[in-house]
């Protein structure tokens, strides 16, 4: 079996569906750390063709509290501008019809926890592009591993999942030891995204934006051919091998 764990991120780029659809399995460590200034809330999307940074308000922003003990702040201030903020940027878009009843759908969720707001935000985008992995959380199936940290928890979490492969994104690479998981019959493996461009509104291509960007330009067999725009490497091709 094939494991990929990554935080939740909200409408992250491609390359975290690229990651979702080559495994077997995938996990969201969302009882981690809130990094005040990642992408568990916030991402960019094209605006006058600039990359443009958005967010979702949460209450008492801190690195010292988890992913699953942070809350939006219940208002729908935030979804109005954000939803005209997407409406502006894109009308013009080829798939705006299509793709800004998922976006509004995704947004007017009442949920409230920033952790399972994000994991039904990736399982809507998930299921919009046809992937089918089964997605679960680290808090509801491998609870009480909080004294476990880095690589560490992640070996663990693989042998409870009796993973044969665990795939992570590249810049991990000097986070994991090929050796530590080969004591364990794991293969470790990484994910590395081939640089793509796609058609946006002429100007100059804005890489490495939100997936909600991708799905306003690109139709879904363009998406698919594109989920397999990316690299498997090996730890021995960086010499992490120790």
């Amino acid at each position: 079996m094939i494991l990929g764990i990554m935080q939740p991120y909200f409408l992250p780029y491609i390359g975290y569906f690229q990651l979702l659809a080559a495994v077997d399995h995938f996990i969201l460590l969302d009882d981690v750390s809130f990094i005040k200034k990642g992408w568990i809330h916030r991402n960019r999307l094209l605006l006058q063709n600039q990359p443009h940074l958005f967010s979702i308000p949460v209450q008492h922003v801190s690195q010292n509290r988890k992913i699953i003990d942070t809350r939006i702040i219940d208002e729908n201030t935030w979804k109005s501008k954000l939803e005209k903020t997407v409406a502006l940027g894109y009308k013009r878009a080829p798939q705006f019809k299509v793709v800004f009843p998922l976006f509004q759908e995704i947004i007017h969720s009442p949920i409230l926890d920033i952790s399972e707001f994000v994991a039904h935000s990736i399982r809507q985008v998930a299921g919009f592009l046809g992937i089918a992995t089964p997605i679960s959380t680290a808090s509801t199936s491998h609870p009480n591993m909080l004294d476990k940290k880095g690589e560490e928890r992640i070996l663990e979490i693989c042998i409870r999942e009796r993973a044969d492969t665990y795939i992570n994104p590249i810049g991990g690479i000097e986070l994991y030891h090929e050796e530590s998981f080969r004591g364990h019959g794991i293969n470790l493996k990484f994910h590395r995204a081939i640089a793509m461009e796609y058609p946006q509104f002429g100007g100059e291509f804005v890489p490495f934006l939100s997936i909600l960007d991708h799905l306003m330009f690109c139709d879904k067999a363009l998406i698919s051919d594109h989920l397999q725009a990316y690299n498997i490497v090996l730890p021995a091709q960086f010499g992490n091998d120790s």
